[in-house]
């Protein structure tokens, strides 16, 4: 009877060292997750404002269409960055582009891994309408 009862707490043991592990990983796996989560819906947004500035010609208007292609990311409006576009369009080659940028400060998902990149950078290009 004594050695089941060691034999049960090695196992308990054993469990506790293998469920550290496999729980780190889980964590790894969701947080990483979420990082190409949010850089993915930032590389969209960036898009998604160049391509809003370059039919509306309105910067405020182009901002607020990238933060609402980016929700759950927290995404500001003093993130993005975007290029005007000149007032005569030109009629040949090469045409003009508008450029909208977007430096997204990453927080993380859980805070477990500080040698995570701390800023997404996203740009996204668009020929301007005429």
């Amino acid at each position: 009877m004594a050695t089941n009862t060691r034999e049960r707490g090695a196992a308990a043991v054993e469990f506790a060292l293998v469920s550290l592990l496999l729980v780190t990983i889980l964590v790894g796996i969701c947080e990483f997750g979420f990082l190409f989560f949010t850089m993915g819906t930032i590389s969209g947004a960036a898009r998604e404002a160049a391509r809003d500035y370059a039919i509306h010609g309105n910067v405020a208007q182009a901002q607020a269409s990238a933060t609402a292609a980016a929700p759950g990311t927290g995404l500001v409006t003093s993130e993005i960055t975007i290029s005007s576009c000149p007032t005569v369009a030109a009629t040949a080659p090469p045409y003009p582009e508008t450029t909208a940028s977007i430096s997204h400060t990453y927080h993380g998902l859980t805070g477990f891994f500080p040698f995570l990149p701390t800023t997404l950078t996203a740009k996204g290009v668009m020929r301007c309408g005429g």
